[in-house]
């Protein structure tokens, strides 16, 4: 489902905004591949004005124990960073915190978003 509505929808479509919900929904699941397909589609489905409801729910994320996860909210978190920075300074010292993550592959994501904070 999120294949199809990320490349049929556009952003500023209104049915993009009922998508919030199942995003949110999805978000909550105990399945890796559900969190992680709903952490995809946050990229390209969520609207500008809805992205502050949705950070806290993708900032939970942070401390999944999937590195895949983790790592996939950190490049949601970026996303929303370069859209919208006024409302994401506020996790940006949980994502310093993934600078000591087990995975390097997260670590790397996360200095890619503290470099563009930075600057």
């Amino acid at each position: 489902g999120y294949l199809a509505c990320t490349a049929l929808l556009q952003v500023s479509s209104p049915l993009s905004v009922l998508l919030v919900n199942t995003i949110v929904k999805d978000l909550a699941s105990k399945n890796i591949i559900i969190v992680a397909m709903a952490l995809s589609s946050c990229c390209q489905l969520i609207p500008r004005e809805l992205m502050p409801t949705v950070v806290p729910l993708v900032q939970e994320k942070l401390s999944h124990s999937s590195s895949y996860v983790r790592g996939k909210a950190v490049i949601v978190l970026h996303h929303f960073y370069r859209n919208c920075p006024e409302h994401c300074r506020y996790y940006i010292g949980t994502t310093q915190s993934l600078l000591g993550d087990k995975d390097p592959g997260v670590v790397a994501l996360v200095v890619q978003l503290l470099v563009d904070v930075v600057q």
